[in-house]
């Protein structure tokens, strides 16, 4: 606590300076860990914990303390791109999934786009339902990306996991609401008709509604 605060960023730049041309790192760290608890700047606080961090990983190769030091900067603030972009390459390169899926989650709550949001929603449920077997997540993250529009690598995953799951109900309405969207093609939507009958005849033993399904598929294209 010697250094008075509104002196610690040039007295920080000077240890780095003094570190890197002597290379003693790990007493630079040292002495960062030491201070980083009595600055009260929350901003300075987070630089000097994230500078922790990428010394950690970068200079001393030591990625449990990177990542105790990264998690320690998104409890000082739980969006900070650089600790989350950091964690998510460190998650993948040790395989922990479940950590690996939060980083992913936080990422896309806090995404700056749309476009964004939504690349972080896939890798959301792709890590549920290929990694950690979990569909049950896996859809209701698949649902999300619907809601932000008719994706056909979403609409394709959901297929396949309300089958897996046997839910049958979920997998007409979804069914339903490609055919109501605009712009669908004749064929695509006669397609789907056929799909749905198929369902209601052979899954859940509907036969009426099977048979206006397929009427439906028929009317639009009698092939």
């Amino acid at each position: 606590g010697a250094v008075a605060e509104p002196e610690l960023p040039q007295w920080l730049e000077r240890a780095e300076r003094l570190a890197s041309a002597t290379g003693r790192h790990g007493e630079l760290v040292e002495l960062l860990r030491s201070v980083v608890g009595e600055i009260l700047d929350g901003d300075v606080q987070l630089e000097v914990t994230l500078r922790i961090a990428e010394i950690a990983r970068t200079h001393l190769k030591d990625p449990a303390l990177a990542q105790q030091h990264y998690a320690r900067a998104l409890e000082l603030r739980g969006d900070d791109r650089r600790a989350l972009l950091a964690l998510q390459s460190l998650y993948e390169e040790t395989g922990d999934h479940p950590a690996l899926l939060e980083v992913v989650k936080r990422r896309a709550d806090a995404a700056e786009s749309e476009v964004e949001r939504k690349q972080l929603l896939f890798k959301q449920a792709r890590l549920s339902d290929e990694k950690l077997g979990d569909a049950r997540s896996a859809i209701g993250v698949y649902e999300q990306i619907l809601d932000l529009g008719l994706d056909a690598e979403a609409i394709a995953a959901l297929e396949r996991l309300y089958a897996q799951a046997e839910r049958w109900e979920d997998l007409v309405s979804l069914d339903e609401r490609q055919i109501a969207a605009p712009g669908v093609s004749g064929e695509r939507k006669a397609a789907l008709h056929h799909a749905l009958g198929d369902v209601l005849e052979r899954r859940m033993n509907e036969v009426d509604r099977a048979f206006d399904e397929y009427a439906s598929a028929l009317a639009i294209d009698p092939k």
